[in-house]
């Protein structure tokens, strides 16, 4: 692909400066981020998402989902992050098992997500009780969930938004219709058409982090022809699981067919933390009692 999938990307990543923008106006009581520094923190990934992902995706792309997903080891159950998690591990164990296709290279995007997030500056008040006066200061917040859906969305307008991988589709939940453009139709439904304008939302969707197509020739619908293999979601630390997500999922698509994936606890096998041994760091033992709480 070459020049043609640099030249997309650097698209995409002007496109997502806006978005942000955007969703900067939506919410008001955050400062505008600068669009030069947003620029550059995506621009380094532009090798990573060719290397890792495309290229990983490339000799399975035109493979059924389903095919696929039979050689998926699934999640590790050894490795509960809090004690709500160890509470509740006989709700979230069959979320956490389901075997999905592309684990590898949604592993790559997430793990990069968690490690290296777009950070932005966020501009915080306070007040001094003595005098009253009003201090600023500023902070930096990590997306780890928008780094994620753009490295995504952005391997999708490269693939002419024929990707098997949707980022943040959203769904009619009383249609189960999906959000989707008119041409192509395989392309997900954003505000202003802007590949990365993840907000704001159709009232009341139901937007999994990742929508899985079974053939990614044809739109992720559930009706009337059914293309939707699985819809992942995705917990990076510190962000606690709600049963409600995984039940209003379950209602979209069916139980069997909603995934979670924990990271970095539920990534492929080769890319999880290891100890000094080589060993996998997240198997055999509850997290929680380190980490602590999920929040």
């Amino acid at each position: 692909m070459g020049a043609l999938v640099i030249a997309m990307i650097e698209m995409a990543i002007e496109a997502g400066v806006i978005g942000w923008r955007a969703y900067e106006a939506y919410q008001a009581a955050q400062a505008m981020v600068d669009a030069a520094e947003l620029a550059k923190a995506v621009a380094q990934y532009k090798a990573f998402l060719k290397e890792a992902v495309l290229d990983n995706l490339k000799h399975e792309i035109d493979v059924k989902s389903s095919q696929l997903a039979r050689v998926d080891s699934g999640g590790n159950t050894h490795a509960w992050r809090t004690q709500s998690e160890v509470r509740d591990q006989a709700t979230f164990r069959p979320f956490i098992n389901r075997r999905i296709p592309f684990r590898l290279p949604i592993s790559h995007v997430v793990k990069l997500a968690n490690e290296h997030p777009i950070k932005v500056p966020r501009r915080l008040r306070t007040m001094v009780s003595a005098s009253g006066e009003l201090r600023h200061r500023t902070i930096e917040v990590a997306l780890r969930q928008y780094t994620a859906s753009v490295c995504f969305e952005t391997v999708d307008a490269i693939l002419d938004w024929k990707s098997p991988l949707k980022a943040e589709l959203a769904y009619n939940p009383d249609t189960k219709a999906p959000y989707l453009n008119a041409a192509p139709p395989t392309r997900p439904k954003r505000v202003g058409n802007l590949p990365f304008t993840f907000w704001p939302v159709p009232r009341g969707a139901l937007i999994p982090d990742l929508t899985i197509a079974e053939n990614r020739h044809q739109p992720a619908a559930l009706t009337p022809r059914d293309n939707v293999f699985a819809v992942v979601e995705i917990k990076f630390p510190n962000d606690p699981i709600r049963k409600k997500q995984l039940e209003d999922y379950s209602k979209l698509v069916e139980e069997h067919r909603v995934a979670l994936m924990r990271v970095p606890e539920d990534l492929h096998v080769s890319l999880r933390p290891k100890t000094r041994d080589g060993r996998d760091a997240t198997r055999g033992r509850d997290n929680h009692q380190k980490r602590g709480r999920g929040k």
